[in-house]
């Protein structure tokens, strides 16, 4: 039964970078669901857990990018104490992104958003990435 729950998750997880590819972020989002619920299903090992951090990181961004922030942060809220004790920094920054750019949009509450912009740009920096970057013109372009 834990085969069909792995099998799934990889499929999910190549639809939904696919589906990334060719535009559609409506498929990538269900199929990032269908592969955090397939992980959510198998016994959480240290593997399995940061692939569930992988899928709910790339759910969240996936929702945010279609400005539904508060949707993303439901997304990422299960993992986010995961991806601390995991030490996972290349999702610690994405993560943080994610909260910072909930923090201004959604709670309003600046302070903290540059709080946490400012966690991720510090894993950014370790791992240097460009998605901080990238969600910090996104916010900065809403405004």
């Amino acid at each position: 039964m834990s085969e069909n729950y792995s099998k799934s998750a990889e499929y999910s997880r190549s639809a939904a970078k696919k589906s990334e590819k060719t535009t559609s972020i409506n498929d990538a989002i269900g199929h990032s669901k269908k592969r955090v619920t397939s992980l959510e299903r198998l016994p959480q090992t240290e593997d399995v857990q940061k692939q569930l951090i992988d899928a709910r990181t790339a759910l969240g961004l996936y929702i945010a990018q279609m400005n539904h922030f508060v949707e993303a942060k439901e997304a990422i809220d299960p993992i986010i104490d995961l991806a601390i004790r995991h030490n996972y920094k290349k999702r610690l920054s994405q993560i943080y992104a994610n909260l910072g750019s909930y923090n201004f949009i959604v709670e309003e509450d600046y302070p903290e958003a540059f709080k946490t912009f400012e966690q991720a740009l510090k894993y950014r920096r370790r791992l240097k990435t460009f998605l901080v970057l990238f969600w910090q013109v996104h916010i900065m372009h809403l405004l």
